[in-house]
């Protein structure tokens, strides 16, 4: 970054307090945008949006393209390569502007065009490499075969993200619902990623193992019907303790003795 803040045909004004912060800085803010990016394309989806564009969306058009044409000549003008971080600079400025709307107003092609365009200059400067894509959240440095790292983590972030935003939405109703929360993890979400979340004695911390899906989900069916039969028997016993306060001894002890026993009435 710091070589291509300089023109290549002339001297380059090294200053060590300024020149390679410059850079760094640089290097961050296209980083963070890239990141930025990403959690946007997981957070809005294009069905559950509007896409009938409006001023912003066009003022942001407009900009992608003029920042191609500028990059395009500072490139032809002796590959002018300050002049095109620059430009690309400015778009990420006006990106960022746009992406601090409310999420349903943000159209994500739109801003996916945007992303590729300052990836594709970045990897012709050598910044990025060809597997990496961080316009799309596609296989970057980190990744493992065909799926990164980033990729494969995504399903149990999005859990961990949700669980966060419901412990601090419910933590001001004290430690029962936060409790509620914890569990409802344990024993509805993470098993639909097989993951089997064990509590353990006091002061031991919990246990989590990975299981197959199917068996997992047989598991947990079978303590859905066990704690379904088991408030069906606390109901039962509830209503049956409701009607012994509600009926007459007398007439109490005459429901509990049948004719077919050898009963047929009580002696007055």
């Amino acid at each position: 970054m710091m070589f291509l803040l300089h023109n290549w045909d002339t001297t380059m004004n090294y200053n060590k307090a300024t020149s390679f912060n410059e850079a760094t800085a640089k290097d961050t803010q296209f980083t963070q945008f890239f990141r930025n990016v990403k959690a946007k394309l997981r957070c809005v989806e294009v069905k559950s949006s509007v896409q009938k564009w409006v001023e912003a969306d066009y003022q942001l058009s407009e900009t992608l393209l003029k920042s191609k044409t500028a990059v395009h000549e500072a490139l032809s003008d002796s590959f002018d390569t300050p002049t095109a971080i620059n430009e690309l600079n400015k778009l990420v400025i006006a990106t960022n502007t746009y992406l601090a709307q409310p999420d349903s107003q943000i159209k994500i092609p739109l801003v996916k065009q945007v992303s590729k365009f300052i990836h594709h200059i970045l990897r012709c400067f050598g910044l990025y490499s060809d597997t990496d894509e961080p316009a799309d959240g596609g296989a970057d440095e980190t990744s493992t075969g065909s799926v990164s790292r980033e990729a494969a983590i995504e399903p149990l972030m999005n859990v961990l993200a949700k669980f966060r935003d419901d412990v601090k939405a419910n933590a001001g109703n004290g430690p029962k619902e936060v409790f509620q929360i914890s569990d409802v993890l344990r024993d509805d979400i993470l098993p639909h990623h097989n993951i089997l979340l064990e509590d353990r004695k006091p002061g031991e911390p919990a246990i989590w193992k990975f299981v197959d899906y199917g068996v997992i989900m047989a598991e947990r069916e079978e303590k859905l019907r066990a704690k379904q039969k088991k408030e069906e028997e606390k109901r039962l016993k509830k209503e049956l303790d409701e009607k012994k306060k509600s009926t007459p001894a007398s007439e109490w002890f005459k429901s509990e003795f049948k004719a077919s026993e050898g009963y047929s009435k009580f002696d007055e």
